[in-house]
C-alpha cells in the first residue's frame, strides 16, 4: 500500500508506530500550560533620576503638609471663634487638628470595617469639614478678591468643597507620597 492510498486514521496509526507513540488516532489536545502573568518590571533609575525623584517627592510631601497646616489653621481659627483661647497655648494648641488627622487615619473605613468605626470616621470628618469650612468663612467672609466681595451661599458652598478636600487630600497624598518616597530611598 502506498502512503497516498492511506486513509487519515492509517496515516495517523503509521505516524504513532514510528514515533512509539500507542496514541490513538483521535486523541484530545494537549493541556496548554497554565500561563504565569508576568511580574511587573522593576525599574532600576539611574543615580541623576533617583536624585530627582527623591527631591520632588520630598516637595510634593511638603505641600501635603502645607495643605494639611491650612487645613489645620481655619480648624482652629473657627475655635478662637467659639471663645476657646488657644493663642495661649502656642503649638499645643495643633494638637487639636493633630488629634483629628489620627483619628481620620486611623478610623478610615478600608482599615475598620465595623459600622462604629465607620460612624465615628464619618462623624469626625463631618467636624472636621464643618470646623475647616466655618473657619474659612469667617476669615475671608466680607473680604475683596478681584473686585469681588466674597460673601453669601457661594462662599459657604466654596467653603464645603474647600473643607472636604483640605480633610481628606492631605493626610492620604501625604501617606501615599511617603510609602513611595520609602521606596525611593531604600
Amino acid at each position: 500500500m502506498e502512503p497516498n492510498q492511506m486513509t487519515d486514521q492509517e496515516k495517523a496509526a503509521l505516524l504513532a508506530g514510528l514515533i512509539g507513540s500507542q496514541a490513538p488516532a483521535h486523541s484530545e489536545p494537549a493541556p496548554q500550560p497554565r500561563r504565569e502573568p508576568k511580574p511587573k518590571a522593576v525599574v532600576t533609575l539611574g543615580m541623576y533620576d533617583r536624585g530627582v525623584r527623591i527631591v520632588s517627592l520630598i516637595g510634593a510631601l511638603g505641600i501635603m503638609v502645607f495643605l494639611w497646616g491650612v487645613g489645620a489653621y481655619f480648624t482652629l481659627q473657627f475655635l478662637e471663634g467659639l471663645g476657646l483661647k488657644l493663642a495661649g497655648a502656642g503649638l499645643a494648641a495643633w494638637l487639636i487638628p493633630a488629634t483629628i488627622t489620627a483619628m481620620e487615619i486611623g478610623l478610615w473605613p478600608a482599615k475598620m470595617p465595623t459600622f462604629a468605626a465607620r460612624l465615628a470616621w464619618l462623624l469626625v470628618l463631618a467636624a472636621d469639614t464643618g470646623t475647616t469650612a466655618a473657619g474659612i468663612v469667617g476669615y475671608v467672609q466680607g473680604q475683596k478678591m478681584a473686585g469681588i466681595t466674597l460673601a453669601g451661599p457661594s462662599l459657604v458652598v466654596i467653603a464645603i468643597a474647600l473643607g472636604v478636600a483640605l480633610a481628606l487630600f492631605p493626610e492620604r497624598g501625604a501617606r501615599s507620597l511617603w510609602t513611595d518616597l520609602k521606596r525611593s530611598v531604600a
